[in-house]
């Protein structure tokens, strides 16, 4: 089966190759960078994330309720998190609130000291915006890093998801697309070091082996829009035990960058014709 979804990318690549797709739809979102702070005696937590405005205030509600919870369960709101608990349809500046509440109403300090984040935004068009997520937690016994990627839809108002834009009938011909670009990936980088067994066997066992519960892809993976050599397309992320010092690794989890023009063939008519591919 797999043979012959090969030759079907071979095929679908082809054609996309022969063809050129100018991308016309350059919209921009306006952000903002929200800023704020806690600060006590034994802890401090400094704030420093994005917001999106809109003239549609309900929609820049949405979309701030949206934020609050992609970074809700992180040491930013340890004070204040309870898994337990369903999320809360609250902004980002009431998430804030009701930590600086948590924090100033406790007894004692629970273990970390010091937390901070950060933001990179890495796309700001066609209508969508991504950050990279940075956050550093202080503790006694060092300091815990957590990064990872944020994209919004800005039409619908919510995260961006990679589920209805492809078409059902080439799932497994893009899904197969993806494996073959983490494999030739892996084994570049074993070729790369020929010469050191011992990252040779870290490669193998800490890539390959750890993570062969992923593969094959059952569904597509998750991603967000970026722009890499001058090319606009997304990148999709899988998290998985990939060791951190691997090259291809960003926090805990695979990237694979793949051009909008190279997705092409893969995507719904109404989603080309809305980036400007169509």
């Amino acid at each position: 089966m797999r043979i012959i979804v090969y030759l079907q990318l071979i095929s679908i690549f082809f054609f996309t190759n022969c063809a050129s797709a100018q991308l016309l739809n350059n919209e921009k979102v306006e952000i903002v960078n929200l800023k704020d702070s806690i600060v006590t005696h034994d802890y401090d937590c400094f704030f420093s994330l994005p917001k999106i405005l809109d003239k549609n205030k309900d929609k820049e509600r949405k979309m701030s309720v949206a934020m609050a919870e992609s970074v809700y369960h992180t040491p930013l709101f340890y004070c204040s998190i309870d898994h337990s608990s369903c999320k809360e349809s609250i902004t980002l500046e009431e998430l804030i609130t009701k930590e600086r509440k948590c924090v100033n109403n406790r007894k004692e300090n629970d273990g970390i000291y010091e937390v901070n984040s950060s933001s990179e935004m890495v796309f700001n068009k066609l209508g969508f915006v991504s950050w990279y997520i940075l956050i550093h937690a202080w503790h006694s016994n060092g300091v815990n890093p957590y990064h990872f990627p944020i994209c919004f839809d800005t039409q619908k108002a919510d995260i961006f998801n990679t589920y209805d834009i492809f078409k059902d009938s080439l799932k497994l011909q893009l899904l197969s697309k993806i494996e073959l670009e983490i494999l030739e990936s892996v084994m570049d980088e074993m070729e790369s070091e020929e010469n050191n067994y011992s990252a040779q066997t870290i490669i193998r066992g800490g890539v390959i082996e750890s993570n062969r519960s992923y593969f094959p892809l059952r569904k597509i993976p998750n991603g967000y829009f970026s722009t890499r050599n001058g090319n606009d397309g997304i990148s999709f992320y899988i998290r998985s035990s990939f060791p951190t010092y691997y090259a291809k690794v960003e926090g805990d989890f695979y990237t694979v960058f793949m051009p909008l023009t190279e997705l092409e063939p893969f995507f719904k008519d109404s989603f080309k014709k809305r980036i400007g591919l169509q």
